[in-house]
């Protein structure tokens, strides 16, 4: 619960997004918090675990059984996100980010990949033409059309062939894990409702 001198009392339920990014400047990944309430989200970090925790209590934790930082790669594994002691997602969420240096050690192109068991989406940036590709794999899309396999292939391909803006391909994998962080919230809230 927060409240403020002649405000009105806010009883704060919810837990707090959390945005995990890929960080072009230091190669390294990106971890913050947002809240529809709270401004001060406070965030730890262990090997294996990242937790939010907002003004009211509310806690966001991911937990990771795999976060390699390798030349030119970084790999992560999601095993499990809790939000506020629910388990909202058991599914193993697979992120890998990849990228092949210029010679000033700037990027030249940057890959990304987020699996899950049914879905994939991977990025391929090029800085120089200012350009992504992304492609969409889902596993039941598959199985339900084997019969027309080779039409649905070339209609992917150029269905999958996006071009972005540098902004909006930075910020397409936030969006998606943003996206699952908040649909898996959703159905924790349901399901206490």
């Amino acid at each position: 619960m927060t409240s403020k001198p002649n405000k009105e009392v806010v009883y704060d339920q919810t837990a707090p997004n959390v945005k995990i990014s890929f960080n072009k400047e230091t190669k390294n990944l990106n971890i913050e918090a947002t809240d529809n309430i709270s401004d001060n989200i406070e965030i730890s970090k262990t090997k294996n675990k990242i937790t939010a925790r907002d003004e009211a209590g509310n806690t966001t934790e991911i937990y990771l059984s795999k976060f390699k930082i390798k030349r030119h790669k970084i790999e992560l594994k999601i095993e499990r996100i809790i939000q506020n002691k629910i388990t909202i997602s058991n599914e193993s969420i697979k992120i890998k980010y990849k990228w092949s240096p210029n010679k000033d050690k700037s990027i030249k192109k940057l890959k990304s990949e987020i699996k899950t068991k049914e879905n994939s989406i991977k990025t391929i940036y090029s800085f120089k033409k200012n350009r992504s590709l992304i492609f969409q794999r889902s596993k039941i899309q598959k199985k339900d059309n084997e019969e027309d396999e080779d039409e649905e292939k070339e209609e992917n391909k150029q269905r999958d062939k996006i071009s972005q803006s540098n902004s909006q391909r930075i910020n397409l994998c936030q969006r998606f894990i943003l996206w699952v962080v908040q649909i898996k919230w959703f159905l924790a809230e349901s399901v206490v409702q």
